[in-house]
């Protein structure tokens, strides 16, 4: 952005009447320009070509107070970064009888001492016309004292005209006439006339951030930085008045130690702060930058089903992720939790001893920890089906046929934990049966840690047929029947199974025993009082003769003379 630059020009000049053998009409350049608008050291070394002053009366040379006259060349003249505008100079022209002295135009720099060097000090004698001279003057301090060669003296202080003062009472910066102030004695050799010309420049002081040193902070998500007790700096004149600002900023947000810090922008202000410029924007120091620090609360230890261990879950952590900065990225990746022991119990112990955090900003978090929360271990509920229509036929044991399972789980077993061996019949003997929970038992899980619960299932065991054939026996007419007949035989048991698995006593009995009359009964004899739900009894009855004195013996149908009778066929019936 371009700034206005302001220059101006004054120049007073000796009236030489009729005299121009001994007289100047005019200074060459006048008495030059001031500047004032430039910042910083910017100076007039930035113009493309030297400011050159004319006057626009210049054919006048008559005595007198020409106001505005003076005009610099600011059209053909520019600067980088800035408007050149001109302020328009007087120009005086002295009678003869007045005192005239020129000062060389002068830059300081802001609170430096300003010592005015004499260019010429000379008035123009009314009656010989002649061009005097004063020998250089006398300084104590501020204060100049001329002796005129043809007597008399003058004696008074320079100053720029119209300056004021600063907090610290030296002249502000800006451009000024320099002038006649305090005058304490004159010479009627020059009426007592005086007039000071010359130029003073006052430029801004330079003034440099010191070395500071910055708080170190705790982490909040930004790059801000602080001082410790304010950027300091250097240059500022006592008693002036001037702040200085800026950013400061630490080279990243992270957490570390020694952390670069660096003042940026930095500006000043204040009342006397247009006296000064900065000479460097920028500063530097080291502060750190530490972890914050999260208490952990608002979060819940789970319940849990027992498993045997102590590990532990963390629901409800939104507390802990409220607590990280919006614009950070970092999450929960794991939570260290167990409980005191790993049994069963209410209100037990939950103690958390870490929270892992992902992303690239987890190393600016630490947490509180270890912290304790309380949470169940409740028993595993495993509850069991058995499943119905498991048929089979009967095959002297309790298992289930070949491929069945037997049941259904109507829990979720937690990972590690199944179920291992078979349900079973509740008796291997045939008929409509239960199905039991038999072998089935859980693995993965001690005992303490689960409860079961079973409901049986039903099935039927099918019998297997049973051959039972009774021997055929006989006995006399009139005789008592043979215990047990001539006995019976057996097949068809299955696996290890033999008569003794059969229920009841095994004895053969006749069916019509009230019949005694002599022959041959078929099929009379069979097996009496024994009886099996896993058997199905198949019988070949035996038949039974009583004989032989019958004359005519009819059996099973047949008509036998007494002498068939006593044949060997019924002497095989005999017992």
């Amino acid at each position: 952005m371009s700034q206005p630059q302001e220059m101006g020009c004054l120049i007073t000049k000796l009236y030489i009447e009729r005299e121009p053998v001994m007289g100047i009409t005019k200074t060459t350049g006048y008495a030059g320009v001031m500047y004032s608008g430039f910042l910083g050291a910017d100076g007039s070394s930035l113009l493309s070509a030297p400011i050159t002053v004319t006057r626009t009366n210049s054919s006048i040379n008559a005595p007198g107070s020409y106001t505005g006259v003076l005009r610099p060349s600011t059209a053909i003249t520019t600067a980088t970064n800035y408007t050149i505008t001109g302020v328009n100079g007087d120009y005086d022209i002295l009678p003869a009888g007045e005192l005239l002295v020129r000062y060389a135009n002068k830059t300081v720099t802001y609170g430096a001492t300003a010592t005015p060097s004499l260019v010429s000090a000379q008035y123009r004698d009314g009656s010989s016309k002649l061009l005097i001279n004063l020998a250089p003057p006398v300084v104590s301090g501020n204060q100049y004292t001329f002796t005129d060669p043809f007597g008399g003296v003058v004696q008074f202080e320079v100053g720029a005209n119209g300056a004021t003062t600063s907090s610290s009472g030296n002249v502000l910066v800006g451009a000024y006439n320099l002038a006649e102030t305090t005058v304490t004695q004159t010479s009627p050799n020059f009426s007592n006339n005086l007039t000071v010309v010359g130029g003073l420049t006052v430029t801004p002081a330079p003034i440099t951030p010191s070395s500071s040193t910055f708080s170190d902070k705790v982490y909040d998500g930004t790059t801000l930085a602080t001082a410790t007790s304010g950027v300091g700096f250097a240059g500022v004149l006592t008693g002036d008045h001037v702040q200085i600002g800026g950013s400061l900023t630490f080279v990243d947000k992270n957490v570390g130690t020694n952390k670069s810090v660096t003042a940026s922008g930095m500006t000043i202000s204040g009342a006397d702060s247009a006296n000064y410029y900065l000479s460097a924007i920028t500063g530097a120091g080291t502060a750190s930058i530490t972890p914050v620090q999260i208490d952990v609360s608002g979060i819940l230890a789970e319940d849990k089903i027992f498993d045997g261990t102590t590990s532990a879950s963390i629901s409800d952590t939104s507390f802990i992720t409220n607590s990280f900065f919006l614009a950070d990225n970092v999450s929960i990746s794991s939570i260290d939790a167990v409980f005191s022991d790993p049994a069963i119990g209410d209100k037990k112990t939950v103690t958390v001893s870490s929270i892992n955090l992902d992303g690239s900003d987890a190393g600016n978090y630490v947490f509180n920890t270890p912290v304790k929360l309380l949470a169940d271990i409740d028993p595993l509920f495993i509850r069991l089906q058995g499943l119905t229509n498991i048929n089979k036929t009967y095959d002297s044991t309790k298992q289930l046929p070949s491929g069945e399972i037997g049941y259904r789980l109507l829990s979720v077993l937690p990972e590690g934990v199944s179920m291992v061996g078979q349900p079973e019949y509740d008796s291997r003997e045939g008929g409509l049966r239960q199905i039991t929970q038999g072998s089935l038992q859980v693995r993965g899980i001690s005992s303490e840690g689960y409860s079961l619960s079973w409901e049986n299932g039903d099935g039927i065991i099918y019998g297997v047929p049973l051959q039972v054939t009774i021997h055929d026996a006989s006995k006399t007419f009139g005789a008592e029947d043979p215990t047990n007949y001539r006995g019976f035989s057996i097949s068809g048991f299955v696996g290890t199974d033999t008569m003794d698995d059969l229920i009841g006593i095994l004895l053969v009995v006749r069916i019509i025993k009230e019949v005694e009359a002599p022959g041959v009964y078929a099929d009379v004899l069979t097996l009496g009082g024994v009886r099996s739900s896993s058997y199905i009894f198949q019988y070949d009855l035996g038949d039974f003769a009583i004989g032989p004195d019958i004359q005519d013996l009819e059996i099973a149908g047949r008509t036998f003379s007494e002498t068939q009778a006593n044949s060997s066929f019924l002497s095989n019936l005999l017992p």
